[in-house]
């Protein structure tokens, strides 16, 4: 029989021995990720966050109170309204219900107005989810540089703050001196064209059919719908190292590389499929485009650069074998809930990718919905809580409509996203094992999942000789999860909970930063709580032995 007991009752039982509910910190050595940006000082209550700034890519963490709520000013002038997501009256494509007295992660990138083209955020994240995309915040026009400030109602706290003063993701230098080239942020131009148009030079005399920002040559997305088409792509390149560099273009249609001007290569189109140049390249912004025209049908490009004797690199193209996150149309096709779960199997893209990065699919997945939420989805091969989430379900075109690509289902409402590593291990000292890349990789299986009465699955796996189960229940305020392990003399370590920070407010009870959430035990008979640091990242992990039950509540 489990030795289940509610949490008052667990400080007296183990009044001799380790409190089941104190927290042991373990630090585990692990290189944190570099994501590029320099971070900020904040003074308490500050107005004026940043100085004067034109293009600017930023993260920050905030914590509205009830009540509360909070205006950021781009440049001074443009607002981020942090309590709706709203942009210059534009509404955020998912439903912003974000809960007060929780953290929020915002990312942001901003491109200054230009005389040709305005003022724009090409993309706003909160808590990982899309939420603005492309939107212009007033006319074209120069404006003149202003600080990034913010507007407070009530109790605001923003902390984490870190920043590059460019539009996306620029050029870097690696840890072994290779150079890495990126445009941080690409402004294209499609033209629809007459069938079996031989060539097009037409950019400036002509008024596009699509116009954009992208962070990839991605022809596919940028094409203006005709079976003929020109785009041409332009930016700029900050090199961060002077010196000889190879230029390459790949493809079976009609394309030109132009560095400051100068043409680097050229393509004539079909039977050529490659060409390259090399150029000096001096230390600094180069402007850089490309011009792409096609005759008819459906043809990729890729652009690739060799700096001296390093490996080959892409621009601003994905490898061929190498799927790229796109955003997700406005269109979905939503399946409807009631009652009774849904429960969904499906491909997932996880980690939540941005626009236009790498996508990884995870393809084990569950997602179970019911009415209004929450809703939530576990990966199989991992046993792991991937996301949650209010509102709609969950939108399948890309899984149920022509030809079923990239075949993933997409939350319709914003998600709280985890780690999604193993749910389970037998030590808590080491680093946490990742899931592997395939099903037979490791002694963790899933076997079954069974439905109670109200249709709800309990998921049963195989932890090396020992048998665990999951049940999620939605509950008013959240999802109640309850985890256990039973036989097989193995010793079990799961997490509740994956963060950039992870606080403990009372015996049993956490605040959750990056993800924001709250957590709170409700029943555990193990023998003990782990914290381990590792990465930058902060994991909960309570040990249960090879027998035991854990009962915890998830809000956020």
């Amino acid at each position: 029989m489990h030795r289940l007991y509610p949490i008052l009752l667990l400080l007296p039982l183990f009044a001799c021995g380790r409190d089941p509910l104190s927290v042991k910190e373990i630090s585990v050595a692990t290189e944190m990720p570099a994501d590029g940006l320099e971070a900020a000082e904040l003074a308490d209550g500050a107005t004026e966050l940043l100085p004067a700034h034109e293009d600017l890519t930023f993260r920050l963490s905030y914590l509205l109170g009830e009540n509360a709520g909070a205006r950021l000013m781009l440049q001074g002038r443009y607002a981020i309204d942090l309590e709706g997501i709203t942009l210059a009256g534009g509404a955020p494509r998912l439903p912003a219900t974000l809960s007060a007295g929780v953290w929020h992660d915002l990312e942001v990138v901003f491109a200054a107005g230009k005389e040709a083209s305005p003022p724009i955020v090409t993309e706003l994240y909160v808590d990982g989810n899309l939420m603005h995309y492309q939107q212009p915040l007033a006319e074209a026009g120069a404006t003149r540089p202003g600080p990034l400030t913010v507007e407070r109602r009530g109790e605001v706290t923003i902390k984490e703050l870190r920043y590059a003063k460019v539009a996306g993701t620029g050029s870097r230098m690696g840890s072994s001196g290779d150079v890495n080239l990126t445009i941080p942020l690409l402004a294209y131009r499609s033209y629809a064209l007459p069938a079996q148009t031989e060539d097009f030079r037409g950019w400036e005399v002509t008024t596009p059919t699509k116009r954009g920002y992208a962070g990839r040559f991605d022809i596919l997305d940028h094409h203006p719908g005709s079976d003929a088409y020109a785009i041409r792509y332009e930016g700029q390149l900050d090199v961060p190292k002077a010196g000889r560099y190879v230029w390459k273009l790949w493809g079976p249609t009609l394309a030109r590389l132009y560095i400051d001007g100068e043409e680097i290569v050229g393509k004539p189109g079909q039977p050529t499929y490659e060409a390259a140049d090399s150029l000096e390249l001096t230390r600094g912004v180069h402007e850089v485009a490309l011009e792409y025209v096609n005759r008819g049908g459906w043809h990729p490009i890729e652009v690739a650069y060799r700096y001296e004797d390093q490996e080959e690199r892409y621009l601003n193209t994905m490898e061929r074998d190498k799927q790229i996150a796109r955003p997700a149309g406005t269109d979905p096709v939503a399946i409807k809930t009631d009652d009774r779960p849904y429960i969904l199997r499906s491909f997932l893209e996880f980690p939540t990718p941005k626009v236009y990065a790498e996508a990884k699919k995870r393809t084990h997945v569950v997602s179970v919905g019911e009415g209004d939420g929450p809703h939530y989805s576990v990966d199989l091969q991992s046993g792991g809580l991937l996301q949650v989430w209010r509102g709609p379900f969950a939108d399948v075109r890309d899984m149920w409509v022509g030809r079923g690509e990239p075949q993933v289902m997409r939350a319709l409402g914003p998600a709280i996203a985890f780690d999604g590593a193993m749910q389970w291990a037998a030590d808590p000292e080491p680093a946490w094992p990742n899931r592997p890349e395939l099903p037979d990789e490791d002694d963790f299986q899933h076997e079954a999942y069974e439905l109670d009465d109200r249709g709800r699955p309990t998921f049963t796996y195989r932890f090396g000789s020992a048998r665990v189960t999951d049940k999620l229940t939605p509950t008013e305020a959240g999802l109640t999860r309850e985890l256990s392990i039973s036989g097989g003399g193995a010793d079990g370590y799961t997490p509740l909970a994956v963060a950039d920070e992870i606080t403990e407010v009372a015996p049993g009870e956490f605040v959750l930063r990056g993800p924001g959430a709250r957590i709170r035990i409700d029943a555990y008979d193990g023998e003990g709580l782990f914290m381990q640091v590792s990465g930058g990242k902060d994991r909960l992990i309570a040990h249960l032995g090879d027998r035991g039950i854990l009962r915890y509540s998830l809000d956020w």
